[in-house]
């Protein structure tokens, strides 16, 4: 049977402590995750505690310890190859890992107060309906199992956003929540409509300020000689803010700063490239062929949205492939 609360995987392991000294570099990485369950199970003895291959967007698995009978209905799975990446460079020992682990647990315990019971009701859930665009050909096993909207060569799909102590997580929506719901994907279209407007993070940068603010690039490196207007939308301080090219409040930004319609480069499922409507020909050719290139080498493959160049029809108001 289903368990209608349980939690996606919502943490990845980004940073542990450097440590000077150096591990055997012979470890593999089934002996690694085998070590880290054993010592996480010594601790939670009261948990069930089994290694999965997830598999996540665009069909990349992932290694996670998944933990069961943490408390309430949660399973946090915790994905283990940046651990290992860490593990093999003598950054952490075994044992720092599980010490980190069972931090991360606690850490992303529900906010007391927060039943994930409430999870079997559409009117608990429906203000915190979130949505994510993906590729459509490189999920298509995923699409089978969830309710989804086709846009062009994409699709969107629907999460819950939570809240636990150490931040924000998303519990995928499946087709059997629909069926528990009594809801249609609609319905659910409907609702995240209007979430996004009202909660109105959508953000439209200038790239410049983008790459200064958000990614650290010096400001004598940016070259701008030669180049059209060009602008970022997604979240502010979000992932998956590729969503919002569907949010009319996050467009007309747009359009107020290009005068109408635009162009539009799927740089990840985190951030889309506008350009202006007068980008000539042979620039579209060449970022046609960037946006190829960055995915292909740049992007890591979970993270890939399309490699497609889109136009927004102010007019129509609405997005287009144009090549």
């Amino acid at each position: 049977m289903m368990k209608y609360g349980s939690m996606s995987c919502f943490w990845t392991g980004d940073k542990i402590t450097e440590r000077k000294n150096k591990m055997d570099t012979g470890s593999n990485f089934e002996i690694f995750t085998k070590a880290v369950m054993s010592g996480v199970r010594y601790h939670l003895k009261e948990c069930e505690i089994e290694i999965q291959k997830i598999t996540k967007n665009n069909g990349v698995e992932k290694t996670a310890l998944v933990i069961k009978n943490l408390g309430g209905n949660v399973e946090p799975c915790i994905y283990l190859e940046e651990y290992y990446r860490q593990f093999m460079k003598g950054y952490a020992t075994v044992s720092d890992v599980v010490n980190h682990i069972l931090l991360i647990c606690k850490e992303n315990e529900i906010e007391e107060g927060y039943m994930l019971d409430i999870l079997t009701q559409y009117s608990s859930v429906a203000i915190s309906i979130r949505g994510r665009l993906i590729n459509t050909k490189m999920n298509t096993e995923l699409l089978d199992e969830v309710p989804h909207r086709s846009i062009l060569d994409l699709s969107l799909i629907y999460t819950i956003e939570i809240h636990t102590r150490s931040g924000i997580g998303n519990i995928l929506i499946k087709k059997e929540h629909l069926a528990l719901w009594e809801v249609t994907e609609e319905e659910l279209f409907v609702q995240l409509q209007k979430n996004m407007e009202v909660e109105d993070k959508g953000a439209v940068r200038n790239i410049d300020q983008y790459l200064i603010k958000e990614l650290g690039v010096p400001e004598e490196e940016i070259l701008r000689d030669h180049l059209p207007e060009i602008y970022v939308l997604g979240y502010k301080g979000k992932n998956y803010g590729a969503v919002e090219v569907l949010n009319q409040k996050t467009i007309e930004k747009a359009e107020e700063i290009y005068h109408g319609s635009f162009y539009v480069l799927p740089s990840s499922v985190h951030e889309l490239i506008l350009l202006p409507e007068d980008t000539v020909k042979m620039e579209l050719d060449q970022l046609a062929e960037m946006v190829s290139v960055i995915n292909e080498s740049i992007v890591g493959k979970s993270d890939v949205l399309s490699s497609h160049i889109y136009f927004y029809d102010a007019d129509k108001r609405r997005l287009e492939i144009r090549r």
